[in-house]
């Protein structure tokens, strides 16, 4: 098994069996290449713990590896003389340049990278259903990048014929997403979702149901949503819900969706808690934040503690949860990368040390492991985070 040493001094922590086989799977989707894929993971964790010192952030460890990976595909490519046509990699002199390389992991998110590499297999599976003239001048044009004119040319035809061709495939292309993979689509945000989708993404509330959703990242409104079927079953109740089409720019998927959607949310009401305002996502002024039981929605809404952030100037009125600000932390979301399957049990008041605390708790749904988050009953500072493995 290829696993990292845990040093108090490196900031290198263990991977797990998913992550490292996130990890094979990054190198084989980066390089093109499956059978080399355990060689440059395995290169890519040499790397890693040679230049540890540099990881001055542990939370954002996978981050940080996937930036190494890439890095290594990118000289392993030029090595044997090969291209990677996956996606675009950084010049020979940013792979040198390791100090940067926790730039670069902030500009390169793992979660996305693998949801194109789904989403490029979607889309073959598309095209395959189209007829053969169609799906050859689709794939010339649009994944070879070949010029109308040299289209033409190739298939003896005039280029306002490629043109109608093209049309004519862009529409057909269209119905297949629509009708013979339209829930697959939806979850891509390929088609228009107006019904609720299943998501590959199990409640963290209940851990007994996968999560339905809407997205749509380019709209107007920028609509994200889940929901899960038994724990949101009333009008107005969602797992989460937001609207802010800037956050999800170049996002394709629920499961990246939310994996942003949790990293604002993380620094977002982090700093808000600190700074006792937060800037309002619409017009930008401070907005005074207040600790308060839920207020809107349905009653089984009503008394939930969370954290009010409402614009004096746009009535913009942004709230979390507290249990929402828990699941945002790292340590939880490494938590439930490791246990897909959790719940969260009603938040207890204890006594923390001398002061009135809040503990929440998330399980796994086999009640084999479980993570105890801790936060100060009076300004929800966050006091600590215990737990992670087995019981």
């Amino acid at each position: 098994m290829l696993v990292t040493q845990l040093t108090d001094t490196s900031g290198l922590l263990p991977l797990s069996a998913d992550d490292r086989g996130r990890l094979v799977r990054l190198c084989a989707y980066l390089s093109g290449d499956r059978e080399v894929a355990e060689d440059l993971a395995q290169e890519t964790l040499l790397e890693a713990w040679r230049h540890a010192y540099k990881l001055r952030d542990p939370s954002g460890y996978m981050a940080w590896l996937s930036a190494i990976a890439r890095n290594v595909c990118l000289r392993h490519a030029r090595r044997h003389g090969r291209e990677l046509a996956h996606t675009a990699l950084p010049t020979a002199e940013e792979v040198d340049a390791l100090p940067d390389v926790e730039q670069q992991a902030a500009d390169f998110d793992l979660e996305i990278e693998l949801e194109r590499d789904e989403l490029a297999r979607l889309l073959d599976r598309a095209l395959a259903l189209l007829p053969n003239d169609t799906r050859q001048v689709l794939i010339a044009r649009y994944v070879q990048e070949t010029p109308v004119t040299e289209v033409a040319e190739q298939m003896g035809l005039s280029e306002g014929a490629v043109t109608m061709r093209l049309q004519r495939g862009k529409l057909a292309l269209r119905r297949v997403l629509t009708n013979d993979l339209q829930q697959e689509a939806a979850s891509y945000g390929l088609v228009d979702a107006e019904q609720w989708q299943e998501t590959r993404i199990w409640c963290t509330d209940c851990g007994q149901r996968r999560l339905i959703g809407r997205f749509n990242a380019d709209g107007g409104n920028g609509e994200f949503a889940l929901r899960c079927s038994t724990c949101s079953s009333e009008p107005g109740v969602y797992f989460s819900q937001t609207r802010m089409p800037g956050l999800f720019k170049g996002v394709k998927g629920y499961k990246a969706a939310l994996s942003r959607l949790l990293d604002w949310s993380d620094a977002y009401y982090r700093q808000a808690l600190i700074a006792r305002s937060a800037r309002c996502v619409r017009c930008g002024c401070d907005s005074p934040i207040e600790l308060t039981l839920a207020r809107f929605g349905p009653p089984s809404m009503q008394g939930v503690r969370g954290v009010d952030a409402g614009c004096p100037i746009c009535k913009l009125t942004n709230y979390e949860s507290l249990s929402g600000m828990a699941l945002s932390l790292p340590e939880s979301r490494t938590f439930w990368k490791a246990n897909p399957r959790i719940r969260t049990l009603p938040e207890r008041e204890i006594d923390a040390g001398g002061e009135p605390g809040l503990l929440l708790r998330m399980e796994s749904v086999d009640g084999r492991a479980r993570l105890d988050t801790l936060f100060a009953r009076a300004d929800y500072r966050l006091i600590g985070v215990h737990g992670g493995g087995n019981v």
